[in-house]
């Protein structure tokens, strides 16, 4: 038993909840089967169906929080002529593009599970519920429950579930550090939708903190953390009253929420550069006035530099591969004219032996580890680097569409601030176009910054693959191969020279 108190009274309030509601539907379960055995109802509630309440009632509790995320919060900033303008596209599906799948996903499983606690009823005839589930566990035969496989069938073979979440995971540290930098940035209306949201879901979770947009937003991750520990303690509760099979899918099922848990865990990024995402959600830091005209062409130039470093890195990875693709064929068919030869009766002088031997052996070897490495390292350049390039450039591009968004409202802020021109919609551009221009000369320095380091982080990972490569075919290479080695190496070294950067 806890020593917490807070427990123990919330243990208290729930049994005294539990033995009232069993009082008052008395009648109820006298309804019983003939073929059922209604004497474990009529005894205390068992751990176990405090257990299966807490799941329930959890479940529920965390649905209602997403809906309030999707209706509430994402409603106003989507569908409010208001707000629809105070966040970038971009933005927005960063705080909320894995909610609504996922919160389709838990009412779907709330369903499902109130369906199949009611379809093992102990009780003949239908009956109301307040909606709570306290009857549905209290009237079910816990003897034929089979959580394993209904958790199992709805979230963890659930391609969508574990995509979602995953997302949703990775993401979690950007949308947080974001959600903070628009709190102190955004401005009066950002400030207002906040604001007018956080009213509309007035209310207290179940630890008696007050709801908000970053609570809500930590639900997710919350939830599927204690999957894990409450499957165990329902496993444990249920070890004398289900047979090896309840028992053993309930342990699958638990295994496969811990490994999806290890699983998303583990795709969190960690390396010592800073991540591509993390570009323009960098803390705030003071910097030195620089003119707007000069921020854009050195914006400009680091933008350049990455498209020109994806260019030089999609290269080489190709060339590795074309280089790897037609040595593989160059040797088999000095394989195939050896084997061709001796076939034919041909006897073999020795400077052919000579030539014949090495491709044979590299050919063997290409048709197993060696072709198997060259692929590894393929996907590490399309992994590791170049998709963490093309997501760099990607919000480039965002940032290029906010420049292009300030210079088009420029006119409105010059005619607004002149009072040549003062009506609402005047008003509202202008003030679009001081917010655009205060977040652009907060981030551009900063984003240059973070770009330059991201490039030297890229430049690193590129280097380390190279070698891998290069030591792949050190000590079975022929002469001639050597040098087309050296050569697209040398290629690569020339190509980063002309993006600016420094070879390490």
């Amino acid at each position: 038993m806890s020593s917490n108190p807070l427990k123990q009274s919330r243990r208290r309030n729930l049994e005294l909840s539990i033995k009232g509601l069993h009082e008052k539907n008395q009648l109820f379960f006298k309804h019983a089967s003939p073929l059922t055995d209604l004497s474990d109802l009529k005894a205390a509630p068992t751990p176990l169906h405090f257990a299966i309440i807490e799941l329930l009632s959890t479940e529920m509790a965390y649905c209602e929080d997403l809906k309030s995320l999707v209706d509430v919060y994402s409603g106003l900033l989507f569908k409010s002529t208001e707000y629809e303008n105070i966040l970038m596209q971009r933005e927005k599906e960063l705080l909320f593009q894995n909610v609504l799948s996922l919160e389709i996903i838990s009412d779907k499983f709330v369903k499902r599970l109130k369906e199949y606690l009611k379809s093992i009823s102990s009780t003949t005839g239908s009956f109301e519920y307040d909606g709570g589930g306290l009857e549905l566990v209290l009237g079910a035969d816990l003897k034929r429950l089979n959580l394993g496989s209904l958790i199992s069938r709805e979230l963890c073979d659930n391609k969508e579930y574990r995509t979602q979440m995953n997302s949703f995971i990775v993401t979690q540290q950007f949308r947080l550090k974001f959600l903070e930098h628009e709190k102190r940035n955004g401005g009066v209306l950002f400030d207002r939708w906040l604001k007018e949201s956080d009213l509309y879901c007035t209310r207290q979770d179940r630890n008696g903190d007050a709801i908000s947009l970053q609570s809500l937003l930590s639900k997710p991750i919350q939830r599927f953390s204690k999957y894990p520990p409450l499957l165990k303690r329902i496993l444990d509760e249920g070890d004398k009253i289900w047979t090896p099979i309840q028992k053993h899918e309930l342990s699958v099922c638990l295994i496969k929420l811990s490994q999806m848990l290890h699983s998303c865990n583990q795709s969190i990024p960690v390396e010592n550069w800073p991540d591509c995402d993390s570009l323009i959600f960098a803390e705030d830091e003071p910097y030195s006035f620089v003119d707007h005209g000069e921020l854009l062409v050195e914006f400009k130039a680091s933008t350049d530099m990455l498209g020109r470093l994806l260019e030089a890195i999609e290269l080489l990875s190709r060339s590795i591969l074309n280089f790897s693709n037609e040595s593989y064929r160059y040797a088999r068919a000095w394989n195939e004219l050896c084997n061709s030869s001796m076939e034919d009766g041909c006897t073999l002088n020795g400077v052919a032996v000579q030539m014949c031997t090495p491709y044979e052996s590299y050919c063997d070897k290409s048709t197993t580890q060696l072709r198997t490495a060259i692929k590894l390292v393929a996907q590490e350049f399309e992994d590791r680097i170049i998709k963490r390039l093309k997501m760099a450039v990607g919000m480039c591009k965002d940032v290029e569409i906010k420049i292009n968004s300030r210079q088009k409202l420029s006119k409105s802020y010059m005619l607004y601030t002149s009072k040549k021109e003062s009506n609402s919609s005047w008003r509202r551009s202008a003030q679009k176009y001081i917010l655009l221009d205060n977040r652009l000369k907060d981030q551009l320095p900063k984003l240059k910054a973070y770009i330059e380091e991201f490039c030297i982080g890229i430049e690193t990972e590129t280097g380390k693959a190279l070698l891998q490569w290069v030591e792949i075919y050190a000590g079975q290479s022929s002469s001639t191969r050597s040098r087309h080695v050296s050569e697209i190496v040398q290629q690569y070294r020339d190509t980063i020279k002309m993006s600016g950067m420094k070879f390490h």
